[in-house]
């Protein structure tokens, strides 16, 4: 089967050993732009640290992160891990790493798969029925979007590139065309795909490009994106794309649009591994989010382990692509955005109540709790339970759950003397409204 690139995975040597650290990695693939470091400077000396080291380095002054203060330096003769060694003896530099890549990895299938089962199996048409979504925004940071896609009609705004040679964001990959199509295509117009967030706007941020044979883009184009979408208001911020990389610059970046209110949500990875995967790893101000067969099993493919509590259909999705098409892939890229697309019916439906991310994030993983379908150590996501209940209605169906249990302990056993059978009913009644009240953690 032909395999394309494009869940961006970042298989990286370890930042901290020089020795071991090579512009390609195993599989081949550049780890990291060469000549190439993102630094930090202190706020305070930052110009004129720049204005010493650059000619110090023979080096340019490529790009920047203004929001997190960060720059790139390229030099003309000295290698990454030269700049790196001189640049720490600086003691104006709180910190300087390579500027990494993130390549996207996905499976196609099937070009004439056209049932979107995922859409099911989440209740999404139940979940219509409470709220068909409000405009809410989804920032996709990804490869861009084909803006003139018939199915993605009315639902784009103009976006930006953070790519070089892209003055907008034109997808020459395809991932972000069929990432953007799960959260948000045009839904009930009689053509293609229905999209999870149904009446959902996109906010396309192009930080990934094809760059034979891969898709890729550097950590400086990923955090630029990141804090752009937090900038615009993005209340969702969908990263199909990670690295096995513990980034500062991208930590920084997603701390960055957390705190601007943005929530979120980021692939949890492609190769069936418990290693967290960045930035879904930083679950303190992510959430990540594995992927899930028809059956509701593990995607095989799918990274897991503690750190993911949230799986999401992954497997055969049916989406929009690029040149007005339509296809099936494979991936967490592809779970991704069916929980981006929950989360802005949440916003929708909660909006008379102030929602903020970590109370969408809250009613996200409780809905897939309450539905308490788990794979591996998380649970799988369902959009009606997402939009349908708050936390006195939980306690209430609970309430009545342990009534309607009592009531029968008595009619099968207390009625006719059976005491310690009677004893044991309750107790078990007792148990099982323990265990509801332990779904009743939403966030409304």
């Amino acid at each position: 089967m032909k395999r394309v690139l494009l869940l961006a995975l970042l298989l990286l040597a370890s930042a901290a050993v020089f020795s071991s650290r090579h512009a390609y990695g195993q599989s081949g693939r550049p780890e990291f732009v060469p000549n190439e470091v993102l630094v930090k400077f202190k706020p305070a000396q930052r110009a004129l640290a720049i204005a010493e080291q650059l000619p110090r380095l023979n080096a340019v002054l490529r790009s920047q992160i203004p929001r997190l203060g960060v720059d790139v330096f390229k030099s003309q003769s000295l290698t990454t891990d030269q700049l790196i060694a001189r640049l720490r003896e600086h003691p104006a530099v709180e910190y300087v790493e390579p500027n990494y890549y993130a390549y996207a990895d996905f499976t196609p299938n099937d070009p004439f798969f056209s049932q979107q089962w995922g859409m099911t199996k989440i209740r999404c048409p139940q979940a219509w029925d409470y709220t068909q979504g409000n405009n809410t925004l989804v920032a996709v940071v990804d490869s861009g979007v084909q803006a003139d896609h018939p199915d993605l009609q009315g639902r784009l705004l103009a976006g930006a590139s953070f790519v070089p040679g892209f003055s907008t964001p034109v997808d020459d990959c395809g991932h972000g065309t069929h990432v953007t199509g799960i959260a948000a295509a045009a839904t009930n117009n009689s053509t293609g795909v229905a999209g999870v967030g149904f009446n959902t706007m996109i906010l396309p941020v192009k930080v990934l490009s094809y760059n034979p044979p891969w898709c890729s883009g550097s950590f400086d184009q990923v955090a630029n994106g990141i804090t752009y979408a937090a900038d615009q208001g993005a209340k969702i911020i969908n990263m199909s794309l990670g690295s096995y990389t513990d980034s500062q610059t991208v930590h920084n970046a997603v701390h960055y649009s957390y705190d601007h209110g943005a929530l979120n949500i980021a692939a949890a990875g492609n190769e069936n591994l418990t290693t967290m995967l960045y930035p879904a790893g930083y679950t303190d101000v992510v959430q990540p989010v594995g992927a899930r067969t028809q059956s509701d099993t593990k995607a095989s493919f799918s990274n897991y382990g503690s750190w993911v509590d949230l799986y999401a259909p992954g497997v055969s999705i049916y989406s929009t692509y690029i040149n007005s098409g339509y296809f099936a892939l494979d991936g967490t890229s592809m779970a991704t955005p069916h929980a981006s697309g929950v989360a802005s019916l949440i916003y929708a439906k909660f909006q008379s109540q102030s929602p903020t991310n970590s109370k969408v994030r809250s009613q996200i993983v409780c809905a897939a709790k309450k539905a308490n379908v788990t794979i591996y150590q998380g649970k799988r996501l369902d959009a009606l339970n997402a939009v349908k209940y708050t936390n006195t209605l939980c306690q209430t169906e609970c309430g009545n759950a342990m009534n309607a249990c009592t009531a029968n302990c008595y009619q099968l056993y207390c009625s006719k003397g059976l005491y310690q059978q009677c004893q044991q009913c309750n107790a078990a009644c007792r148990s099982s409204l323990a265990a509801c009240q332990a779904t009743c953690c939403f966030g409304f």
